[in-house]
């Protein structure tokens, strides 16, 4: 029984001018900058690299990213490449944060 009042002629000529404001023009105007996911500092399997690691008492994956604006997940992977090579051991956490100290050469 009810149901949407019929608009009068200059409310759906309103409406429609107002739907067209709305619309993107262009694809410039509604790109988006995307932030890349690559690695941003150079030489990060470098020799450069592993001093530095050298230098922190205690390594994260949180701790990496930040200091060299990666992602998270590739601090990870490389936290367990450096694990494999035996730079660093990993002293405690859990399967969401593992918490790695550099091996005394």
């Amino acid at each position: 029984m009810g149901g949407t009042k019929k608009k009068s002629i200059s409310q759906m000529l309103k409406a429609q001018l107002a739907k067209e404001e709305k619309k993107p023009r262009g694809k410039d105007e509604t790109k988006s900058e995307k932030k890349t996911s690559a690695i941003d500092a150079p030489g990060l399997s470098g020799k450069e690299f592993i001093e530095e690691i050298r230098k922190m008492k205690v390594i994260t994956p949180y701790g990496l990213a930040s200091k060299y604006n990666i992602k998270l997940s590739v601090a990870k992977d490389y936290l367990e490449m450096l694990e494999s090579k035996g730079v660093v051991r990993c002293v405690g956490g859990h399967n969401r944060i593992r918490i790695f100290q550099v091996v005394q050469a």
